[in-house]
């Protein structure tokens, strides 16, 4: 006699979906199943359907095998190699995900455009270093090289990072860095690319802003500034 809820033997479970039972064996082990081991086997039914649609036989395709009689399918994979194939579904919906997921367009932002909106949002940065050597880490993740701008400068304060996402774009390219600081009581923005991404930063005739470059290593700094000279540009050093 068979009681409801009795534990599921695998070997009996893939009988039962490869419809290798006899109607009183298929009976009798339905009779056992639990409320989460019948969630099992419809969860195992719904995959099945999807990896047969996935990999349905084409029957243009050239020097195709044929397709084997359902009557003479072989027995059902065990249950490690069928996790495998779950896996490699899951892999391949994963593949599917990333080609199609909606993703924001770069597009270029004028550096005069970033500053101003900077001001209206009070100067407030999205990230600030903690250290000089945090600093480093972070460059050195987005750009592939480190660099510093030391945080012990007389008569400034690097105030933190602009992120490019909150402006859908920046000067010069989706891997721009923007660095905030205050100089004396003059905000300044340091823009920080790969040189291989450089393009060239000009501003209106009519600008109250200036623009500076120098190229660190592997990387361009641009620095936007009200001053007439460049107070951040002659301390970024590799590292």
């Amino acid at each position: 006699m068979t009681t409801p809820g009795q534990p599921v033997n695998p070997g009996e479970l893939d009988r039962f979906l490869d419809g290798l039972m006899s109607a009183e064996e298929t009976a009798a082990f339905e009779s056992r199943l639990s409320d989460a081991a019948r969630r099992e086997v419809e969860l195992q039914h719904r995959i099945d359907s999807s990896l047969n649609r996935l990999f349905a036989y084409d029957a243009s395709a050239k020097e195709a095998p044929p397709p084997q009689p359902l009557a003479f399918r072989s027995p059902r994979q065990s249950a490690p190699r069928r996790y495998g194939m779950l896996a490699l579904a899951a892999s391949l919906l994963l593949a599917v995900m990333w080609v199609y997921w909606p993703r924001r367009e770069f597009k270029f932002v004028p550096a005069e455009a970033i500053y101003a909106d900077a001001e209206k949002r009070n100067w407030d940065p999205a990230f600030v270093c903690k250290s000089d050597q945090e600093f480093v880490a972070k460059v050195r993740e987005r750009l592939g090289q480190g660099l510093l701008i030391p945080s012990n400068l007389a008569s400034i304060r690097l105030d933190g990072w602009f992120y490019a996402d909150d402006y859908v774009g920046s000067p010069i390219s989706d891997e721009t860095m923007t660095l905030m600081a205050t100089v004396e009581k003059d905000h300044v923005m340091v823009f920080m690319d790969r040189s291989g991404n450089d393009r060239s930063i000009t501003l209106p005739k009519d600008s109250a802003l200036k623009v500076f470059r120098r190229k660190v290593g592997s990387l361009v700094l641009y620095e936007l500034t009200p001053r007439k000279e460049p107070a951040l540009l002659d301390h970024a050093t590799t590292q």
